[in-house]
C-alpha cells in the first residue's frame, strides 16, 4: 500500500502511518524509531505527543513506568530535587527595611509544582541595621505566598533560644516568636544585635 507522505514537510517533522513513523531530515523521509516496537514508542503527530510504553499519550510526554535521569528534572525551568539559591530581603510591614551590612541573609528553596519550601538564614553583623516599622516581612523566591506555614528558631548572642512559627502575610513570610506571642521585628524576641541568628523554614503555595 502506498504511503501518502505530507507535502512541504519541515525539518524534524514526524509522520506516522499505522504503527510506523518517519522523520523528515530536509531531503528524505527516514524511518523513525525503527528499532523500537510500536508498543514501546508511540508518536502521536496529530496532537504532538509521545508515549513510552503508552499507546495513548495524554500529554506531550506520557511515560508508563519508572524514569531514571542522569541529570536534573525541571518543571517550569526550576530544578526538582535540587536547591536553588536566592537573596531574601526583609522589610517592615509599614515601612523601612533591614540593611545587612557585614552580616548575612541567605536563602534557598525547592519547588514541586506550586509547592515551595524555603529556608532562611539571617546572621546579624556589627554593621547590620534596621529602620523597619512594624513586623518583619521576609521575601519569597517565587511569586507571592498565597498561604503557608513555617518553623524555626532564633539564637541571640546571649545563647538564649527562641522558637518561631511562620505564616503568610502581605504575600510574604512572617515569623512569630512563640515565647512572646509577637511577630519578629526590631525588638522581638529581643533587640537584635551582633551575633544574633535566625534559622527558619517556610512552606507555601506560590502564585507563579
Amino acid at each position: 500500500m502506498a504511503i501518502d507522505f505530507p507535502n512541504s514537510p519541515t525539518v524534524g517533522q514526524i509522520f506516522t502511518s499505522g504503527d510506523k513513523s518517519w522523520i523528515w531530515d530536509g531531503t528524505v523521509w527516514k524511518a523513525y524509531g525503527a528499532s523500537l516496537s510500536p508498543t514501546v514508542l508511540k508518536v502521536d503527530s496529530t496532537n504532538s505527543r509521545v508515549g513510552i510504553n503508552n499507546q495513548s499519550p495524554a500529554t506531550a510526554l506520557d511515560v508508563t513506568g519508572d524514569i531514571n535521569a542522569s541529570l536534573n528534572l525541571r518543571i517550569g525551568g526550576n530544578t526538582v530535587g535540587t536547591a536553588e539559591t536566592f537573596t531574601p530581603t526583609i522589610v517592615g510591614n509599614t515601612s523601612g527595611s533591614v540593611t545587612i551590612g557585614n552580616g548575612s541573609l541567605v536563602g534557598k528553596y525547592y519547588r514541586i509544582n506550586k509547592l515551595v519550601v524555603v529556608s532562611y538564614g539571617l546572621t546579624w553583623g556589627s554593621t547590620t541595621t534596621t529602620n523597619c516599622v512594624g513586623l518583619w516581612l521576609f521575601s519569597v523566591p517565587l511569586g507571592t505566598a498565597t498561604g503557608g506555614n513555617g518553623f524555626g528558631r532564633i539564637l541571640d548572642a546571649g545563647n538564649t533560644y527562641h522558637r518561631v512559627t511562620g505564616l503568610a502575610g502581605s504575600n510574604k513570610a512572617v515569623f512569630q516568636a512563640t515565647d512572646t506571642g509577637s511577630e519578629v521585628q526590631n525588638t522581638v524576641p529581643m533587640t537584635w544585635a551582633n551575633g544574633d541568628v535566625l534559622s527558619a523554614t517556610f512552606v507555601y503555595e506560590t502564585s507563579a
